[in-house]
């Protein structure tokens, strides 16, 4: 027979938190991939890019329009990953009912999407225009975007903007 107080606590465990954000860190992830989208800005000005983030390695693609200026690879380590998956519990990423803009234009976009062998168990959007934010994530991703950027060689070299 098993043990009700044991199967309580497995229970607790498995269920998401109170405040809706997952528990990144418990999901397996393998992969965390952070897409930043540049407002709408003349071509020589405009980067957007996309970092990808696994134990072995991180892969950045800067485009300006979908010409890529950049597309790089870097080692990695688990602890990086790891450092991610705490960041977005402590920064509460989350995501939820999806906020239109309403018409709002010339923001800038973030997404991140969180995969595990098997599937995305993550994928969050926002859009931050006119001093507002929409979409289906909330949280601190400015945290998120520093912490990321901040794992990239050189990483304004990549931006090269002349």
């Amino acid at each position: 027979m098993i043990n009700p107080f044991l199967i309580t606590l497995i229970a607790l465990f498995m269920m998401p938190s109170t405040d809706g954000v997952p528990k990144f860190t418990k999901l397996g992830i393998t992969h965390v991939i952070y897409e930043f989208e540049d407002s709408s800005v003349p071509p020589p000005h405009h980067r957007s890019y996309q970092i990808s983030l696994s134990a072995e390695k991180l892969h950045i693609v800067v485009d300006s329009y979908g010409d890529i200026i950049a597309d790089k690879e870097f080692p990695a380590t688990q602890e990086q990953l790891d450092g991610v998956l705490e960041l977005l519990e402590k920064s509460k990423i989350k995501s939820g009912k999806k906020k239109e803009s309403k018409g709002c234009t010339g923001g800038t976009g973030e997404r991140i999407r969180c995969k595990n062998a098997d599937a995305i168990v993550f994928s969050g959007y926002v859009y931050h225009c006119g001093g507002a934010d929409y979409g289906d994530m909330s949280g601190e991703t400015a945290n998120i975007k520093s912490f990321v950027i901040g794992l990239v060689p050189d990483f304004e070299k990549l931006l090269d903007r002349n």
